[in-house]
């Protein structure tokens, strides 16, 4: 398992063990859109759990904030995230683990 619901928990700052269904459901979606990237026979890594994590918790920002977007302290919203950028962002991570025959092209 890229990321687990215990782990979004406590990067979240929630108590461990999880047990809010909505933090399953982010995962559970985070690893939908990061498992069909990297290649199956590479092994999972921590630059990959990592990857996972980190949109784990775009996807939970985005499910929570305003208009689905972050909102700063000066109240200006952030970027959407939810767009293609989400593997975007974290393609340095998974580089070295991506299947090549996943690419478009």
């Amino acid at each position: 398992m890229l990321v687990t619901a215990d782990e979004l928990a406590s990067a979240l700052g929630y108590p461990t063990p999880n047990t809010d269904p909505a933090i399953d459901a982010c995962v559970e979606a985070a690893v939908q859109v990061l498992v069909p990237l990297l290649d199956p026979s590479v092994p999972e890594s921590a630059a990959t759990k990592h990857a996972g994590l980190i949109i784990a918790v775009d996807i939970w920002q985005s499910r929570t904030a305003a208009g689905g977007q972050p909102i700063a302290l000066d109240f200006q919203p952030g970027p959407y995230q939810m767009g293609r950028s989400l593997t975007s962002r974290v393609a340095g991570l998974i580089a070295p683990y991506r299947d090549t025959g996943a690419l478009a092209g």
